[in-house]
């Protein structure tokens, strides 16, 4: 279904879409795909499932392009509907779990393995492991393994080192934004 998100608030992170037949749905982020979470916005247009009856409900909430800038392929657009849902932890490696939902398909499930020896090694955050993992699942798509032979994957050192390359480089400065115009304000004659 197509509709425009109506009502969203990013401390509840919950929100409501009006559909083009003019029904409600309420939805929250876990039903969002990953991607789009970010870009979440009043007035946004999106494409949805419902499910429920009362109150209706909406599931992979994605945003619909106004106008394609890019041409994408079939295997970019299924690497979207690619959703982190959480990790496991047992003894020194983490299993960061991914699903992948697709309109009138079973729900696929997903898991990158990592030890965190590797982390450490590398320098890199815990906290980034579900980017570089989603990204290690992107890799192994592009190289033509199937979704159905996807089911786990093992993090190495390669990775490690890919993902660190394609960051920008320690001490790089992120462009300046805009300045914003300052707004005189007359002193007070009440002090």
């Amino acid at each position: 279904m197509l509709g425009t998100i109506t009502r969203f608030s990013k401390v509840t992170a919950t929100g409501a879409i009006r559909s083009e037949q003019g029904e409600s749905f309420d939805f929250d982020l876990a039903g969002v795909l990953t991607y789009d979470i970010a870009s979440l916005a009043l007035g946004k247009f999106v494409h949805f499932e419902a499910t429920g009856r009362a109150p209706a409900r909406a599931i992979n909430v994605a945003l619909e392009p106004l106008v394609p800038v890019n041409p994408v392929t079939e295997r970019q657009k299924e690497i979207t509907q690619l959703r982190y849902v959480g990790f496991a932890h047992r003894e020194n490696c983490r299993s960061f779990r991914f699903e992948r939902i697709t309109p009138g398909g079973p729900t696929q499930n997903f898991e990158v393995v990592a030890d965190l020896a590797l982390f450490r090694g590398s320098r890199i955050a815990i906290q980034d492991g579900p980017a570089l993992c989603m990204r290690v699942i992107a890799l192994e798509l592009q190289l033509g393994r199937t979704w159905e032979s996807l089911g786990s994957c093992l993090l190495t050192e390669q990775h490690m080192q890919d993902y660190l390359a394609s960051k920008p480089a320690p001490g790089a400065k992120a462009p300046k934004a805009p300045r914003r115009p300052s707004v005189y304000t007359a002193p007070s004659p009440w002090r």
